[in-house]
């Protein structure tokens, strides 16, 4: 949804570079320290998706092995294994940002879909590797 909007937009404005990956890189927040452990888990992020472009962080509100919580954002849910955040690059501001619907995931299936006010959207794009 988010990769077909930006795509839409550019049909109606050309002047509006794409610039959204082909696919969005799925990473924990356990796998985030492990990779990056000498960063702040706000660096971690930044960094991780400076790499990549799009990136869904999972398991944001649960205990790390350093015993720390990556962050405290959305501290109602709960099952930290479930949920996610869509971060993407906005080379503009050179900095990463989150796309603000609430998602879910089902690792079974890889399948990511996004909650907005109309419904449950299934997002194809997808990659974990």
């Amino acid at each position: 949804m988010i990769k077909s909007t930006e795509e839409y937009l550019y049909e109606l404005h050309p002047f509006l570079k794409p610039i959204l990956p082909e696919r969005i890189f799925f990473i924990t927040t356990q796998e985030l320290e492990d990779r990056f452990p000498s960063l702040t888990p706000k660096e971690r992020e930044n960094e991780i998706v400076r790499i990549h472009g799009a990136v869904f962080i999972m398991q944001i509100g649960g205990t790390m092995k350093s015993g720390q919580v990556h962050d405290g954002r959305s501290p109602d849910y709960d099952d930290w294994t479930l949920i996610g955040d869509i971060v993407l690059w906005y080379p503009v501001l050179n900095c990463a940002v989150e796309q603000k619907e609430r998602i879910s995931y089902n690792e079974d299936i890889l399948s990511l879909f996004i909650r907005d006010g109309v419904g449950l959207h299934l997002i194809p794009y997808l990659d974990h590797n």
